[in-house]
């Protein structure tokens, strides 16, 4: 270590011996720096409880919900179930006679996207019945085969059913404030107005 920096080093250890000649620990802080008073714990505000989720429920509010909804299996879709009634014109068997056309209301369904109708059809009547949709695309789900899950709405979680009797459906109960142990009086620090948060004090101030 070359000269200059070894009186450097002399001369801060001084100083530093000096300072702490004249100083002392505050008093009234102990030098600590802070002064703790007790008061009413701000984070449950004295009450000593706090609002906690609830277990039996996780939070949701009602019995069973939060799991994977047990239609869709957690997907949020569902096979297209698009169901309507169309009338259909059944051969009568004799085209000689002049009697009115008969028809039957033929049941529709889909299937994979596609419409098709629910039961057997006479010949002849299954193009008449997609005449104006022949390329039979479900008006329900677009052609996709799939539509959104009715029970969880597509979120693909079990809503639930019934309310949650432990917290009354608000998915909240009551727990022991953490900070305060249940107390409703924390201990509260703030910088010691003597030393200035500082822990010590001139050996000559009043």
């Amino acid at each position: 270590m070359t000269r200059p920096r070894l009186l450097l080093l002399a001369l801060s250890t001084a100083l530093l011996v000096l300072l702490a000649a004249c100083s002392e620990t505050c008093p009234s802080c102990h030098g600590e720096g802070v002064v703790r008073t007790s008061g009413p714990c701000a984070a449950c505000g004295g009450t000593g409880s706090v609002q906690v989720t609830c277990e039996a429920c996780r939070g949701h509010g009602r019995l069973g919900a939060g799991n994977p909804c047990p239609r869709c299996q957690g997907k949020g879709l569902v096979a297209c179930d698009y169901t309507s009634f169309v009338d259909v014109e059944v051969p009568s068997g004799d085209s000689a006679t002049s009697e009115c056309p008969k028809y039957e209301k033929v049941r529709v369904v889909c299937r994979e996207g596609r419409l098709w109708p629910a039961q057997p059809l006479p010949d002849g009547t299954g193009s008449d019945l997609f005449r104006d949709n022949p390329g039979r695309k479900c008006p329900a789900c677009g052609g996709e085969g799939t539509a959104t899950c009715p029970l969880c709405g597509g979120a693909g979680i079990d809503p639930g059913t019934g309310v949650c009797t432990a917290c009354g459906g608000t998915g909240q109960v009551h727990g022991t404030c953490p900070r305060c142990a249940g107390k409703g009086v924390a201990e509260q620090t703030s910088p010691c107005p003597r030393c200035a948060g500082k822990g010590r004090v001139s050996r000559w101030s009043p």
